[in-house]
């Protein structure tokens, strides 16, 4: 009976050493994810803090631009000068969009104004001259 008293002595302590190493290696595993866990998060802080200024920055823009009036950036008709203008850009080889900026004009009208310029230019080209 004493040596049946005694292995379960010795099982009952081997079980609290198994238990006790586990809890230990438990807890350092804890610890290991803690200090992942609290780097990541100030981490997380720094971008979101970052974020936020952004953001607060995007927001004063806006402001801003909402506080300026608005232009007219264009006009809606054409007048002969600008009309004149642009036949003498697009005549020197500037492209229709660099005509629409320099003019402040719509890009349908320049490209209806090229689009003249060589019909007239083609049929010029097609005619006969007159023999006397």
């Amino acid at each position: 009976m004493p040596t049946l008293a005694l292995v379960f002595l010795a099982l009952s302590a081997l079980a609290l050493v198994v238990g006790l190493a586990l809890f230990i290696l438990l807890k350092r595993e804890l610890r290991s994810l803690e200090r992942r866990f609290s780097t990541q998060r100030v981490n997380a802080e720094q971008l979101c803090s970052q974020f936020k200024r952004e953001l607060e920055e995007l927001r004063d823009k806006m402001d801003r631009l909402s506080q300026t009036p608005p232009t007219r950036d264009m006009p809606t008709l054409m007048n002969p000068y600008q009309r004149t203008q642009a036949l003498r850009l697009l005549r020197r080889g500037e492209e229709v969009d660099a005509v629409c900026s320099a003019l402040k004009i719509h890009r349908s009208e320049a490209l209806l104004l090229k689009k003249i310029r060589d019909a007239t230019q083609q049929e010029g080209k097609n005619r006969q001259p007159l023999a006397c």
